[in-house]
Parts: C-alpha cells; sequence; structure tokens
C-alpha cells in the first residue's frame, strides 16, 4: 500500500468576498439554465468523502456545489490543477478560490496536492471533489480516467461518492469563450442534470488500479444512459483552446 506523508501545500480560502461571488454565480446558472439535482441524499453529512466526477466545463465544480447546503459547502474542497491560477484568466483565478482549491501539478509531481488532500480528509467531515480525468472533455465524450481518487480513498477510508454530470458540455466546453444558454437547434434553455450516486463499494478492491477500475465503468454505465441527449453532429471540431 502507497502511504500518503503529511504536506503544507498550499489551500485557496473562500473568504466572505468569494463566498457571496459563489452564491451569485449558483443563483445566476439557476436561472440562466434547467438545473436538475438527483441523489442529493447520497452526500454524506457526518463524515470526510471523496467525489469523483466527469469533466465537461470549466464551472464543473460550481455545477456540484449548487447541490450543497451552507454547511457542505463551508467544508467543501476541490483538487484543481495549479495551472489554473495562470492559464485560465480570471475564471481559473476564481474558480481556485471558490472552489477552495487544493492545487495539483498535473503536468509535474503531483503528489503534493494529494499529500494536501489526505490532510484535509482526515481532518473530519470534509469533502473532496476530482475530475479522475484531469482536464475538460475534447469531445463529448468520456476521457481515461486517473487513479488519485483511488490512492486517497484508500488511505483514507473515506466514502467514495460518484457523480455523473449530464448536459454541461453543449453548456460551456472548452472551445467556448463564453457559456451558451440555449440549445443551438430549439433555442430552448439547456438542462444540465448532475446525479450523486451512492458510495461504491471498494471493500473488494485489493489494489488502487482496482478502485480505478470501479469509477471508471460507473461512468461508463452513466455515459451509456444519458438523460440529455448529445447530438455529436453539433459538437465544435476546432482544436482546443487550452489544455
Amino acid at each position: 500500500m502507497t502511504n500518503l506523508p503529511h504536506a503544507g501545500e498550499k489551500v485557496y480560502k473562500r473568504n466572505f468576498f468569494f463566498r457571496a461571488l459563489q452564491k451569485f454565480f449558483i443563483m445566476c446558472l439557476k436561472h440562466k439554465v434547467d438545473m436538475e439535482y438527483v441523489g442529493t441524499e447520497n452526500i454524506p453529512t457526518d463524515t470526510s468523502y471523496v467525489m469523483v466526477c466527469n469533466h465537461e466545463t470549466i464551472v464543473d465544480g460550481l455545477l456540484v456545489q449548487g447541490a450543497l447546503t451552507n454547511k457542505q459547502l463551508a467544508n467543501f474542497h476541490c483538487l484543481a490543477g495549479s495551472d489554473l491560477a495562470y492559464n485560465y484568466g480570471l475564471i481559473g483565478k476564481l474558480a481556485l478560490y471558490i472552489g477552495q482549491a487544493v492545487p495539483i501539478d498535473r503536468h509535474g509531481n503531483p503528489l503534493k496536492g494529494l499529500y494536501k488532500a489526505k490532510d484535509i480528509l482526515e481532518q473530519g467531515n470534509k469533502g473532496l471533489l476530482i475530475f479522475p480525468e484531469g482536464t475538460r472533455s475534447f469531445d463529448g465524450h468520456l476521457s481515461p480516467m486517473h487513479g488519485g481518487a483511488a490512492l486517497l480513498v484508500r488511505n483514507t477510508s473515506v466514502p467514495l461518492i460518484p457523480v455523473f454530470i449530464d448536459g454541461a458540455y453543449e453548456f460551456f466546453n472548452r472551445y467556448y469563450s463564453w457559456p451558451h444558454y440555449r440549445d443551438a437547434v430549439s433555442r430552448q434553455k439547456l438542462k444540465i442534470r448532475i446525479s450523486f450516486g451512492r458510495p461504491l463499494d471498494i471493500s473488494s478492491c485489493r489494489r488502487t488500479k482496482e478502485i480505478t477500475a470501479l469509477y471508471a465503468a460507473w461512468f461508463d454505465d452513466a455515459f451509456a444512459h444519458k438523460v440529455i441527449k448529445r447530438n455529436f453532429d453539433l459538437i465544435p471540431k476546432s482544436e482546443p483552446k487550452s489544455k
């Protein structure tokens, strides 16, 4: 078993200003887009937990946070690429503070970020959101899953909650410089459905890669049974503006 020692990596803090921005942005999203949350009863209220979520937009963390109570939000963090601070303009910087991000080096050594995430989870009653694909979808499909979340839950024994975001790619994918609030054809308000699954049973998983395979299979099934149908003929085909 790989052990994760303690570390003192920086964690972004959500002060009063960023809490106000968070609430304002969530309110705007719920007004502009038809948001549906399913399975919120599966979010733990009395223990730390790790959420794994598919990644379609730069505001996925905010979409998930829209389902949380004020108490849950206060103790909620996101594992996020440290390059958000300098490669994604103002949106990236805001995302780090609003998400109380634990920064991780996606293009170098990610261990420092994982060490700090482990410290946070061990404090108790903390939530940590991780995007195991590592980056936003390039084509509206799922990308291969990485094992950082699996390593954390194996070392902390906290519940592992899978979350599927359905419909957000059409809203604000990596090719858009600004959100699209209406369907490209019908011009109706876009719908985004966020489903929180039951904690995954990892008791039979003896290795980290088995846990990774478990949540990868969950996402494959969720994508195969998407409620919001995706017209891939309308998916942008230009080269991505950023990684």
